[in-house]
């Protein structure tokens, strides 16, 4: 994995001197943050064989960002229908939001959280057309569910990255689980004050984009 080290370094140095109220002061713990970030970043250049897998809901956010810091970088963007992505990140967000204060709303700034996913949903299709074939790859939610073994087989393929036959088996062990299992998990739109005909407006884009079923 390449890095670009004096980027990563600024932004970091950014995130804990330039902060308001902290006056740049050098605090232990801001050296030891430095430093273990220099030695990190260090060996990583040196070994050469060193990879990171990040996997967060906040990525799409950041995808140039990251494209900046590691030029060779993979990008996956996970595509999955608005009816579950909505509720479950509108339940997930409300929820940090209970556990450091206390809204007067238990969604709060729903309008804001809906449009945030919109951006999330478009801006990493949008990054995508600056990016190599063999840098990027899209999966729907549903196929790695239903077809585990098969999807990261066509994802290790995409990004030329070899299997080795223990790996294989496991996926197989994971695809025979996959096949057996039932969700009893239902996400609910109306708890959120939603409905289906809401969704489908605001995300059209992206139900024609992945042709996702609008009557599912």
């Amino acid at each position: 994995m390449v890095f670009n080290f004096s980027l990563l370094f600024r932004v970091v140095y950014k995130a804990l001197f330039k902060t308001r109220g902290t006056h740049d002061k050098l605090t232990p713990k801001r050296i030891f943050v430095l430093l273990e970030i220099a030695f990190f970043c260090g060996f990583a250049e040196i070994t050469g064989w060193l990879g990171f897998l990040l996997d967060t809901i906040f990525f799409p956010g950041y995808r140039q960002q990251l494209d900046d810091i590691f030029p060779d970088a993979k990008f996956v963007y996970m595509a999955r229908t608005p009816f579950e992505t909505v509720p479950s990140t509108v339940s997930l967000v409300s929820y940090y939001f209970s556990t450091v204060m206390s809204p007067l709303h238990p969604c709060p700034f729903l309008d804001d959280q809906l449009h945030m996913l919109s951006l999330y949903y478009n801006y990493p299709l949008m990054k995508f057309k600056d990016l190599p074939p063999d840098r990027q790859h899209i999966i729907r939610y549903t196929e790695l569910v239903e077809r585990p073994a098969q999807t990261v087989t066509d994802l290790c393929a995409a990004f030329g990255l070899e299997m080795n036959p223990a790996y294989t088996q496991l996926l197989e062990r994971k695809q025979s689980k996959a096949q057996r299992f039932k969700r009893t998990h239902e996400y609910s739109l109306e708890k959120f004050g939603l409905t289906r005909e809401v969704i489908i407006e605001k995300y059209a884009a992206v139900f024609d984009r992945f042709g996702f079923e609008k009557n599912a």
